[in-house]
């Protein structure tokens, strides 16, 4: 790619000789362990420092990164960037909100015209796997969120419906990321499907909701099919929610509340957060120095 091709080949050579290692690491890590290996880190650490310390233009996508993430938070962006907005003299960034930040912008990358900071390149393959998982994830919340909201407390006697719902959305938006995919048409036949189960008339076999007309059956698909536009009001609600989630488990070390909505998806938006943080934490542990440096370098007062 021509990222690649536009490295040092000093620095080509440092990752293909390390990544192999790091992967037999990762792949010994199993997410139920409650530790990280601060040795294998440290280790890590000095390999990386004996190399990034004699070529110091080899952290350049680093910088740019870390630096757009401060001035998307000054200006108002962010996961927690209504709050921020809200005040009229936000308090200032602190070095570790801003890296948390910037590991967020990560889940949002144009990885086919935006080079990838060097310091987590080994691992954009995965970051890449999580931000198609959480844009799956906030259209999966965003249609049962529209369900719910049309049936209002006729919800609650069906204790079922939503499971099943859950699964028939998850199934149609499988191939999301396939080449070919077409957003538009599978929220389309996602809304007829939805509503066809909801009347009673689907291939579930339910009996339906006496006061679900054809009316609201429309007015449903058209909210459903409203989804396939990015700036979407509910898409871009449930999408802030899932930041404002995944931002907690890297400042907490309890798992957060699930804010409103989200309960749906609960489980998998929780075993996504355990391993974000925890790629999170381990390639902070390895290049600490490099971004307590630059951090230091872009807050510090006057500029």
């Amino acid at each position: 790619s021509p990222q690649i091709s536009s490295l040092p080949t000093g620095f080509l050579e440092f990752v293909l000789a390390g990544c192999e290692g790091l992967r037999r690491w990762l792949l010994r890590f199993t997410y139920t362990d409650g530790w990280i290996d601060t040795h294998t880190a440290a280790a890590r650490r000095s390999d990386v420092c004996s190399f990034f310390s004699s070529s110091p233009d080899a952290l350049d996508y680093t910088e740019k990164w870390l630096e757009d993430t401060v001035r998307h938070l000054r200006a108002g962006g962010g996961a927690a960037g209504a709050a921020g907005a809200a005040a009229s003299c936000p308090p200032p960034l602190s070095p570790l909100h801003v890296h948390n930040q910037a590991y967020l912008l990560l889940l949002k990358w144009d990885h086919e015209s935006v080079p990838f900071p060097e310091t987590v390149l080994m691992d954009q393959v995965r970051f890449r796997q999580m931000q198609q998982e959480v844009e799956r994830l906030v259209l999966l919340s965003s249609v049962l969120l529209l369900v719910s909201s049309s049936l209002g407390d006729e919800l609650s006697s069906r204790p079922g419906l939503m499971e099943n719902m859950k699964t028939t959305v998850s199934v149609l938006l499988e191939e999301l990321h396939t080449p070919g995919f077409n957003l538009e048409e599978a929220l389309l036949s996602i809304g007829h499907r939805v509503c066809e189960d909801l009347r009673g008339s689907g291939s579930s076999g339910s009996s339906g909701f006496s006061g679900f007309s054809e009316q609201g059956a429309e007015l449903l698909r058209g909210r459903i099919s409203a989804c396939s536009r990015p700036e979407n009001t509910v898409r871009q609600l449930m999408d802030s929610r899932v930041q404002v989630f995944l931002l907690g488990s890297l400042e907490t070390r309890a798992p957060p509340p699930l804010p409103g909505g989200l309960a749906p998806v609960g489980r998998e938006l929780q075993e996504l957060a355990v391993r974000f943080s925890r790629l999170v934490n381990f390639n902070k542990l390895v290049f600490s120095p490099f971004y307590q440096r630059i951090l230091q370098s872009l807050l510090r007062p006057g500029t």
